[in-house]
């Protein structure tokens, strides 16, 4: 099953990744997604250094 998970400047990492409950950083959503996920970060800055774990 593919799931969409959300990143946004407004979410909050203790979020859910939802749409409304997105999460603020994408090495948050890195961690989570699995293979076939697909990751929407939604407008903003984000200055971060991405943990890629495979």
């Amino acid at each position: 099953m593919t799931n969409l998970i959300h990143v946004a400047k407004n979410g909050s990492d203790y979020g859910l990744g939802t749409e409304t409950s997105p999460f603020l950083t994408i090495d948050k959503a890195a961690s989570v997604a699995l293979p076939g996920d697909s990751v929407i970060v939604h407008e903003g800055i984000y200055r971060e250094q991405i943990t890629h774990i495979n």
